[in-house]
């Protein structure tokens, strides 16, 4: 049985879920990977985190990942990101994070945001950002990034983003190439 249970991956099935989590706790747990995020995706410069939450709902739907940031000048930057592996858009899902993005700058919760969507390079590529994400996110750069991480839990969690993308890859599923609105169709 030992052998058995040493051979296995300490997460059977990676899901989103399962992704979010992880990079919450990177996230909260590694100034270097708070820095790497802060770079890759609000630009360059000094940034303060001020925290990081999973799964916030609000009258217009989730936000898988919210990451709230402080510049240099003291403005607030709302990160928000979107989480897939495998799994088609909801409709308008794009559309959706930015009125949350402006209803939080009326709401003065943040002074600015940027959605982002985060997922293993092959669904993310034919995407690419522009008109439906303000950035995008792939795994194997975040994997990248842990591996120049000194954390002790960054193997962990890069095995699990590849196991992420291994399943990506290995399902067979093609994301659409007219992505760049709401909605990605998902092929078997």
């Amino acid at each position: 049985m030992s052998g058995e249970l040493l051979s296995r991956r300490p997460i059977d099935a990676v899901t989103e879920r399962e992704i979010d989590l992880l990079l919450l706790m990177a996230l909260h747990g590694s100034p270097g990977f708070r820095a790497f995020l802060a770079s890759k995706i609000a630009g360059p410069g000094d940034f303060e985190f001020l925290g990081a939450w999973r799964g916030v709902f609000d009258n217009l739907g989730e936000c898988d990942l919210l990451v709230l940031l402080r510049n240099a000048e003291g403005r607030r930057i709302a990160v928000m990101v979107e989480d897939k592996i495998d799994a088609s858009f909801q409709p308008n899902q794009a559309s959706r994070y930015r009125l949350r993005g402006e209803q939080g700058i009326a709401l003065e919760r943040w002074d600015r945001f940027i959605t982002c969507l985060c997922a293993p390079k092959t669904y993310a590529e034919p995407i690419g950002k522009g008109d439906a994400w303000d950035a995008v996110l792939t795994y194997e750069e975040i994997e990248a990034s842990l591996e120049a991480q000194e954390d002790t839990f960054a193997p962990f969690v890069r095995s699990a983003l590849r196991q992420a993308a291994d399943k990506q890859r290995s399902g067979g599923f093609v994301a659409n190439q007219q992505a760049r609105a709401d909605s990605v169709q998902v092929v078997s």
